[in-house]
């Protein structure tokens, strides 16, 4: 039996993703494929083909993707599944690190799978500025999937994966959503897309475009020049990290939405440099602005603001 890993790097270094990280957690497979797009010129390509050149079962794929069409992401996602030569498929993000403690756990898990299992799904820790668990964010996904045919993350133009945006969920190949009914019961991810606050928002420019062409508000990436919050923006620009103060509204926003637990457990060594250098929004600048919101909000959410910079 054997594994692949395959993930797509969106402008890995203008976004600080631990890009690197992730690929390091996922060695253990037989192979990997990573993609990234040859007009990101934020010194990421470089740095996959300097690590490539070290680990002979990463394969980088560089292209010019084609992102005007109704999932550009998942489209990208399907090239890479394609090349993928393993008995099994394990897909990440390039905000996600792999518990390498579950190695074995995973592969015993894959080779003890009964036939008829053809997808399982794996859960997660989903990190939420700093050292919150954001338990409102789904625990987990069909990421882990026998190298099948009939398991597709795009199929055409015509038939929109609309069951995940940004292309992480899977299809059958008549566009129904897959749902493994099958879960590795402990948590073999760390998930940081959100835990650094100001990056993620700062993301919002790309998701939006692929938000906005799932329903039809952008043609093309021509048309795409303000997003779903009327800023102005540009696709292949820098993105800028702003004083931690203007993020407080939408952190606010996204907190009332959202049930935090503080994580007691032990992150990965490899993301203890990563996090240092992440700017996290403390819980007391955004319970100052709460002074003004009215009680109700401040009884609900105040035991959880406390000064959290990593």
């Amino acid at each position: 039996m054997s594994i692949s890993a395959y993930l797509y790097v969106n402008r890995g270094e203008d976004y600080n993703f631990p890009y690197l990280q992730c690929i390091n957690s996922v060695m253990w497979c037989d192979e990997i494929i990573v993609g990234t797009d040859s007009r990101f010129e934020d010194l990421t390509i470089s740095k996959l083909m300097e690590f490539a050149k070290k680990q002979t079962k990463i394969k980088v794929v560089v292209e010019e993707f084609d992102f005007n069409n109704n999932n550009p992401q998942g489209k990208i996602k399907q090239l890479l599944r394609e090349q993928c030569s393993g008995d099994w498929c394990l897909e990440m993000d390039a905000d996600e690190v792999f518990d390498i403690s579950k190695i074995q756990d995973i592969i015993q898990f894959c080779d003890e799978a009964k036939h008829r299992i053809y997808a399982a799904d794996l859960k997660a820790y989903n990190f939420f500025n700093g050292n919150w668990i954001n338990t409102a964010m789904p625990t987990d996904r069909t990421m882990l999937t026998r190298n099948i045919k009939e398991l597709v993350h795009y199929i055409d133009d015509k038939t929109p994966n609309n069951s995940g945006r940004l292309g992480n969920n899977l299809m059958d190949l008549s566009g129904i959503k897959v749902n493994s009914g099958y879960l590795h019961k402990e948590n073999v991810i760390f998930h940081y897309g959100w835990y650094s606050l100001p990056r993620k928002w700062e993301m919002k420019q790309t998701l939006h475009y692929y938000e906005g062409a799932l329903r039809g508000l952008y043609d093309n990436l021509d048309e795409y020049t303000t997003n779903l919050d009327d800023e102005n923006v540009s696709f292949w620009g820098l993105p800028t990290v702003n004083h931690e103060e203007f993020y407080e509204h939408s952190i606010l926003s996204e907190m009332e939405k959202a049930n935090l637990k503080r994580f007691s457990g032990r992150h990965p060594d490899s993301m203890s440099e990563w996090m240092k250098d992440q700017l996290v929004v403390p819980w007391g600048g955004i319970g100052r602005s709460l002074k003004n919101m009215g009680s109700s909000l401040r009884g609900s959410l105040g035991s959880v603001f406390h000064n959290d910079r990593q």
